[in-house]
């Protein structure tokens, strides 16, 4: 499977015309109201880039290491990481679908990456103006992204 296959996937399970790439080799989506990026590694590689929210500068650095160390579980269960994105100080997770049988089909990657954007955006959005340890504990919550 090819990135076009991607595409069309995509295209079919939400019901769209067909998703093109851009000639930057992006091609932008607005699922479930959350802007994702896909992005051409490969011709069998697809990133997935979504925002999460964005950091304030008060940011604990608690915080900080905990999404870090998020990354370890989250990489190993499904390929999803935690990124940041100074300028904005936004809070990203990106994803490779790697077009092989034996990993997860694009669109069960999508509801799962979809899944763990909107898990996290509440855990922001529930403890942005006090990031406290449950906000802490939380971020991580490696068990939702299992979920396929």
């Amino acid at each position: 499977m090819h990135h076009m296959d991607h595409l069309a996937q995509l295209s079919t399970a939400l019901n769209t015309p067909e998703l093109v790439w851009e000639p930057d080799g992006t091609c932008m989506l607005s699922l479930d109201n959350n802007a994702i990026q896909l992005e051409k590694i490969t011709d069998t590689r697809t990133l997935f880039r979504g925002i999460v929210g964005q950091l304030p500068p008060s940011t604990s650095a608690e915080l900080l290491e905990n999404i870090l160390t998020a990354n370890l579980t989250l990489q190993a269960a499904s390929g999803i990481v935690f990124a940041f994105e100074p300028e904005s100080r936004s809070l990203i997770l990106q994803g490779e679908l790697e077009s092989d049988p034996t990993q997860l089909d694009c669109i069960t990657f999508c509801e799962v990456f979809i899944e763990a954007i909107e898990f996290n955006q509440n855990v922001l959005e529930k403890y942005s103006d006090t990031i406290t340890d449950t906000a802490i504990d939380t971020i991580t919550a490696p068990q939702h992204f299992l979920k396929v």
